[in-house]
C-alpha cells in the first residue's frame, strides 16, 4: 500500500509513521504518512482489514493506531475494511441465499457484527466521516457483490 501526493499540493515533511522500520504488522495492513498540509499536521492512513475471523482484530489494531495519534491534529482516512456499517444499504444482502447449503461464514453470518459496531465507534471518536454516505444518506451501493455457495448475495 502507498500513498501519493501530487508535487502541486502545499505538503511538506512528509514521513512514514507507522509501520515503522522494524515493525511487523500482526493484522490488517496499515500505514500511516504524517505530514504538513498548508501549515497543518496530518495523518493520512491507509487502512485494508483482514476477512473472517481477523477482521475485528485488525479493527481494534487500527483503532489503537488512530488512537495513538497526537490530538489536534487532522486524520484522513482511507481504507477498505472489508465490512458494512448499514447492512440494508451498505451491502447486497445479509443472509443466506435461497437454496444454499452449508454453514455461512463469519463474514455473512447476519447475527455476527463482525467488527461493526468496533469500526462505527472509531469514525465517531475521531470525528470521521463516510464521505459517500454522508452525501448519499439513502442511497442503496456497495462497490462489491459478495458471493456465498456460487450464489451472489
Amino acid at each position: 500500500m502507498a500513498i501519493f501526493f501530487s508535487n502541486k499540493i502545499p505538503i511538506s515533511n512528509a514521513r512514514r509513521t507507522y509501520p515503522k522500520p522494524d515493525q511487523t504488522m500482526s493484522c490488517g495492513r496499515i500505514i500511516v504518512v504524517t505530514a504538513n498540509l498548508c501549515g497543518r499536521p496530518i495523518h493520512i492512513v491507509g487502512f485494508h482489514a483482514d476477512c473472517g475471523i481477523g477482521h475485528a482484530r485488525s479493527i481494534e489494531r487500527l483503532t489503537q493506531i488512530i488512537g495513538d495519534l497526537p490530538v489536534g491534529h487532522e486524520i484522513i482516512l482511507v481504507s477498505d475494511h472489508n465490512h458494512y456499517i448499514n447492512p440494508t444499504l451498505d451491502h447486497s444482502s445479509p443472509t443466506r441465499p435461497a437454496g444454499a447449503t452449508g454453514a455461512l461464514t463469519a463474514n455473512h453470518a447476519p447475527s455476527n457484527d463482525g467488527g461493526r459496531s468496533s469500526y462505527a465507534s472509531l469514525l465517531k471518536k475521531h470525528a470521521l466521516q463516510d464521505t459517500f454516505r454522508h452525501l448519499h444518506l439513502n442511497k442503496r451501493e456497495y462497490t462489491r457483490n459478495h458471493t456465498a455457495h456460487g450464489v451472489t448475495l
